[in-house]
């Protein structure tokens, strides 16, 4: 028997979801494209408007429970990477670490000047 998610669970999962997106710099793009990274079966990339409509709870209600635990699987995923900060060479790439640590050092160098 699945588990149902009712509107409750849904939103405050997509609410979670969002939240630690956001504070680990990840486009809504960067997730849909991390989810081939995972090869969950059946699962390939999705759209970033997909992500997008799953957290503004735009989806249908039979579409946010196929997604939520796909992207659960991401989320937990990515917080185990986000604890460890140092990708394991054997997990799948979830978090663009590279390119976040790249952006904060150009930012430095902007402001610190040349």
């Amino acid at each position: 028997h699945a588990h149902t998610i009712g509107p409750p669970q849904a939103q405050a999962f997509a609410e979670r979801f969002k939240q630690r997106r956001i504070r680990w710099s990840v486009t809504q793009a960067d997730v849909g494209k991390a989810l081939a990274n995972l090869k969950l079966p059946g699962v390939g990339a999705l759209s970033q408007s997909t992500i997008c409509r799953f957290e503004s709870l735009t989806l249908s209600h039979n579409n946010m429970i196929a997604l939520k635990p796909v992207l659960q699987a991401w989320l937990e995923e990515a917080e185990a990477q986000a604890k460890n900060k140092r990708r394991d060479p054997e997990a799948p790439s979830v978090l663009p670490m590279g390119e976040v640590d790249d952006v904060r050092m150009n930012d430095g160098s902007l402001k610190t000047g040349y």
